[in-house]
């Protein structure tokens, strides 16, 4: 049973739930692992869709930063894969002087 069903039960039960309950990473577990949308998890606990959009916006839980978590941490066989391949796209050797001033460019404009 995930999460949003525990507290779909506990609602059925009859339970007032309270948005304080909804912790980021409650909100994240169920937004992107059990994809429920704004509209239910505003319904389970009785407040606007849009202050679920608010709270999910302003600790970043979107699908597109969940996609690019993925691929970016490696978290998926997938992702790794993926990673790897592209390391050996970039890391050959005529892109290695290229990457270097890049680098350098990005790094002075940081000090500046």
């Amino acid at each position: 049973m995930g999460i949003y069903e525990g507290f779909k039960i506990r609602k059925d039960a009859g339970e007032i739930l309270k948005i304080e309950e909804l912790s980021t990473d409650i909100l994240k577990t169920m937004f992107i692992d059990e994809e429920i949308s704004d509209y239910m998890i505003s319904k389970l606990f009785d407040v606007k869709e849009s202050k679920i959009s608010y709270q999910r916006k302003k600790h970043g839980i979107t699908i597109r930063n969940s996609i690019l978590d993925d691929l970016l941490l490696a978290k998926s066989e997938d992702s790794r894969e993926k990673n790897i391949a592209v390391k050996k796209q970039l890391l050959v050797e005529q892109n290695i002087t290229m990457i270097s001033k890049a680098i350098t460019h990005f790094t002075l404009g940081m000090n500046q």
